[in-house]
């Protein structure tokens, strides 16, 4: 086809985009969609450049074109990994209560930790009108890792389950907030609760010190053990010859049974186990059972979240309960509020720890072989001395 100069080489049937005003401006879609948005981040002078260009081209955003033709679609999408795993079926349970109070509706995908299947699933959802995104996401840095276009040129906002990545200075406004716990701070009560019962040997599984939780969940453990003597933090990861035989949610269980035979490999044996969540707390237990141990008799087991899973199960988990209806109704707000400057950022809830009866005082011989221990110490710092 004949470029049009007058179109600047843009097909006149077919509707102008954000990235056709933007090319023809040389300025990135994000400024264009800022600047007819009325953001103060834009000058006044480019937002009448960029709203005229936008006239004479006829660009409509789609949200708006959603409008013309008939209203709201009333849809929210909600992308998580698999809902097999206790956390997100409960957590979409929450949010579906939460957008019913609005009067929206709820569709979700499942991204199954394949980054790829999880930006066809924002497409689908945003290609089904959908008014906002509430992502449980795969990706260490989805700023870094989404398209923007994806989001700019229709005005759809998204919020994301899990912590700010490092590094970010500014947040485009289609991205309205992270949501998260204080991880750091659940797991030094989780030891504090532990250590206070007479544990001094406590497991983290699994510890994976290069990812955020594994990093900010070691520290929180370490900062409880500081206020103890003859503690010891033993970390429980996969081998590194670990090859998943399964796929999606299965293969979850497939590493929690893993990392369970590998505590098992443990001597001495810690009398304490943290696990990160509930899936493979109950994991843990199946395993231990199967080796003829029991819980809390044998090893106490504290883990994260607090789902229905943890409060009835055959053995009730004590855990660092998350205020998982608070946080649902925080992503609801964040996809369907106004745009604040301050809606761009960290929101952290605080944990509480709620003792039940998976833990309990360490058996006697551990706590006979603690002592001995620190005896030995202290008799061998005399010697020195």
């Amino acid at each position: 086809m004949k470029k049009n100069s007058r179109n600047n080489g843009v097909d006149p049937q077919r509707r102008s985009t954000l990235s056709d005003l933007a090319k023809e401006l040389k300025v990135d879609t994000s400024t264009i969609s800022l600047a007819l948005r009325d953001s103060p981040k834009v000058s006044q002078a480019r937002k009448e450049k960029i709203r005229a260009l936008a006239q004479r081209r006829g660009y409509v955003p789609n949200a708006h074109a959603r409008a013309l033709a008939g209203g709201r679609s009333a849809l929210l999408g909600v992308i998580l990994p698999c809902s097999a795993i206790p956390f997100y079926s409960m957590m979409l349970d929450l949010l579906y209560a939460q957008a019913a109070k609005q009067s929206l509706r709820l569709e979700a995908q499942f991204h199954q930790w394949d980054q790829g299947l999880e930006i066809s699933s924002i497409r689908s959802m945003l290609e089904h009108q959908a008014e906002g995104i509430i992502a449980f996401s795969s990706l260490e840095d989805p700023l870094r890792t989404l398209n923007e276009e994806l989001f700019v040129d229709t005005g759809a906002p998204i919020c994301f389950w899990g912590r700010q990545p490092d590094g970010t200075s500014e947040v485009m406004d289609y991205v309205r907030g992270f949501v998260t716990v204080n991880v750091r701070k659940g797991a030094q009560m989780a030891a504090e609760h532990l250590l206070a019962l007479g544990h001094r040997r406590i497991a983290l599984m699994p510890c994976d010190r290069r990812t955020w939780l594994g990093k900010e969940t070691s520290l929180g453990i370490l900062e409880a053990m500081k206020s103890y003597s003859s503690t010891q933090l033993v970390p429980v990861s996969l081998p590194e010859s670990f090859s998943s035989k399964t796929e999606g949610a299965e293969s979850t269980f497939e590493r929690g049974e893993c990392l369970a035979r590998q505590f098992l490999r443990l001597n001495p044996m810690p009398t304490a186990v943290v696990t990160t969540d509930d899936t493979n707390a109950h994991v843990f237990m199946s395993v231990l059972q199967s080796a003829g141990m029991r819980v809390p008799e044998n090893v106490s087991v504290v883990c994260s979240g607090n789902t229905y899973y943890s409060r009835y199960g055959a053995v009730p988990l004590s855990c660092v309960s998350m205020p998982l209806d608070l946080i649902a109704a925080k992503m609801i707000a964040l996809v369907t509020g106004p745009t604040k400057e301050t809606d761009h950022r960290e929101h952290i809830f605080q944990p509480e720890f709620i003792s039940r009866a998976s833990t309990a005082a360490p058996p006697v011989a551990a706590r006979i072989s603690s002592r001995q221990r620190q005896e030995g110490s202290s008799a061998r710092a005399r010697e020195i001395a």
